[in-house]
């Protein structure tokens, strides 16, 4: 009896008519079911061959719909015509933006071969050309020439499998490649004098073209830049002035500037992400991430991380991965490091090392910084000026810093005097020098009081933003200003202090990140070089932890042994100090 497909409620295609075998199948089949009659008898192979062959033929159908599949796709992605950058396996393969590459190409030739191929038989053996039938595919291997068709299809299966990982692989090549972020709003070079901040107009054409170099970043492929180089030498202002600047060349939903100190953990810095996209607080680390993560997933940002010591863990932060542009939403990510080691570890491909400003560059900065009231006054100090700016190595916080402390010199003879003193202590860039030259422009200031208020905000976790209201209780409680008769003539004396230190740039403006103001007239900081030196050359022994994520304190006593200032704030730590250590401490403060 002739077999024929099983009845299907889902077609509508009527059955094909049976097949009836020639006259020399059917020796054929009788052969070939006295060997299957054999094989039953004796375990045979024959038995064996069955499910492979039920197995191959389901291959081939899911083979066949695929292909069919595959091509429906690609009518419907020459309809809808050009589609943005792929993001996804789906955006990829439907992409017909860019033309093809050679391997692509000649894998897109080999797949429509195999596609017609497929389809002579699927026409042969079809109902309709509409659905494949297993049981007539078995039907013709069985009654039909045999070996032949059983090694065709065979060939036909493999070569499907080698194309399918073949595409598999082409398209993971083609989505580790990096997509590039939307075309800039505006080009870096013409961003005019309003566009930029008076500090960036006013740096010379060194810092504005490393300026540019950083905000053509937001345009290109790379996921991460890093920015290394001295301390000092102006890293922190240019990512200052790439968050003010860099709305007019790109978009992004959300620009993140974070402090990466000396001593930076993963539950401080998401505190510093939380804290400037105003989220909520979370109680551990992995529920902080979460809700980072979430508030991120689908938004573009541009994530800026000054003062980078050692590698930080993003993801463990809950910063989205991969970085670069995913789902069209662009991840990027610039890193500021004293060291180029750093910034490789931290991902970053590109690098770009801001150098010491030259000779004219430097006389600029410093020339403005004095004041030319001052140069003026009397025809040698012009050229004393320019050797005191020399001694200050190209170092933009240098320049500053000692020129407004020799803005109060008024005289040749004070102007030498301050020259021979910077070039005793001279010698090549670095920490030591950088010392030198801040202790200078400390014991320049105007009074023992300023000093002493002064070193009390190395107190203060490195690169933190220091409210000006607690900095003056801090100094009141400490006994640090004259006594006043009422707490308002206090408070006025404070913040006479701090306009002090403002002024002769040992203190720079903060941010608040409560009242998203960047930066902020209820804020300071202290540059991490000038907070190292203050320690440094502090009066007395000083136990400064503070915001070493410390969960218990210091249990060696001879750390509080003579300890003149002690400072543990922003830390975990819920057990006192040692008792006999805190006692002694406190019997010889109140000496």
């Amino acid at each position: 009896m002739p077999l024929t497909p099983p009845a299907s409620s889902s077609s509508l295609a009527p059955p094909p008519p049976p097949i009836r075998p020639a006259a020399h199948t059917r020796e054929k089949t009788k052969d070939l079911r006295s060997r299957r009659d054999d094989g039953s008898a004796s375990g045979g192979r024959a038995r064996l061959a069955r499910p492979r062959r039920r197995a191959s033929g389901a291959a081939l159908r899911q083979v066949v719909a695929a292909a069919g599949r595959r091509g429906q796709a690609r009518e419907g992605a020459g309809r809808r015509g050009g589609r943005a950058a792929p993001s996804s396996r789906a955006d990829l393969l439907g992409r017909e933006d860019q033309p093809p590459s050679d391997p692509v190409r000649a894998w897109a030739r080999r797949v429509g071969e195999a596609q017609d191929e497929a389809a002579s038989v699927r026409a042969r053996h079809g109902a309709g050309g509409q659905q494949l039938y297993v049981v007539r595919l078995v039907q013709y291997l069985l009654l039909s020439s045999g070996p032949d068709d059983a090694e065709l299809v065979h060939r036909h299966l493999k070569s499907a499998r080698a194309l399918h990982e073949q595409g598999a692989a082409l398209l993971d090549a083609a989505l580790a490649a990096p997509q590039a972020p939307p075309p800039l709003l505006r080009q870096p070079e013409d961003l005019d004098e309003s566009d930029l901040p008076a500090e960036a107009t006013n740096a010379g054409p060194t810092v504005r073209a490393r300026l540019n170099d950083m905000l053509r970043f937001l345009g290109d492929c790379d996921a991460a830049l890093g920015v290394w180089g001295a301390g000092g030498v102006g890293k922190s202002t240019a990512l200052r002035l790439v968050r003010e600047v860099c709305g007019r060349v790109a978009r992004f939903d959300h620009v993140v500037v974070v402090a990466a100190s000396r001593d930076c953990t993963v539950a401080k810095l998401q505190k510093e992400v939380v804290a400037v996209l105003g989220l909520r607080d979370a109680p551990t680390e992995q529920a902080q991430a979460a809700g980072i993560l979430g508030f991120l997933r689908d938004k573009s940002f541009l994530l800026l991380l000054d003062g980078v010591w050692d590698r930080l863990d993003l993801e463990r932060v809950g910063i989205p991965q991969p970085l670069g542009v995913v789902a069209g939403k662009v991840r990027k990510v610039i890193v500021a490091s004293r060291s180029e080691a750093v910034c490789a570890d931290m991902g970053c491909r590109k690098k770009i090392r801001m150098e010491c400003w030259n000779e004219e560059d430097s006389w600029s900065l410093f020339q403005a910084s004095v004041g030319d009231d001052a140069i003026g006054r009397h025809p040698q100090i012009s050229t004393l000026a320019r050797q005191v700016a020399a001694e200050c190595r190209g170092l933009p916080l240098l320049l500053v810093t000692v020129g407004r402390a020799m803005s109060k010199k008024s005289t040749p003879e004070d102007w030498a005097e301050a020259l021979d003193t910077l070039k005793s202590s001279s010698q090549p860039i670095s920490d030591k020098s950088t010392h030198a030259l801040v202790k200078f422009c400390f014991d320049n200031l105007e009074s023992d009081t300023a000093r002493e208020c002064f070193l009390t905000t190395a107190l203060w976790p490195e690169d933190h933003n220091i409210s000006k209201d607690e900095l003056v209780q801090c100094w009141t409680g400490l006994g640090l200003l004259p006594e006043h008769a009422d707490v308002d003539e206090a408070h006025r004396a404070g913040h006479s202090v701090l306009a002090a230190l403002e002024s002769a740039r040992l203190l720079e403006r903060g941010d608040n990140h409560r009242y998203n103001l960047f930066p902020s007239d209820t804020h300071v900081r202290v540059h991490d070089a000038v907070r190292d030196a203050a320690l440094r050359f502090a009066p007395g022994k000083w136990l400064v932890r503070a915001g070493a994520g410390l969960r218990d304190p210091p249990r060696d006593e001879a750390l509080w042994r003579g300890a003149r200032r002690v400072s543990l704030m922003h830390n975990a730590i819920e057990d006192a100090p040692p008792a006999r250590a805190l006692a002694r401490w406190r019997s010889r403060r109140n000496r």
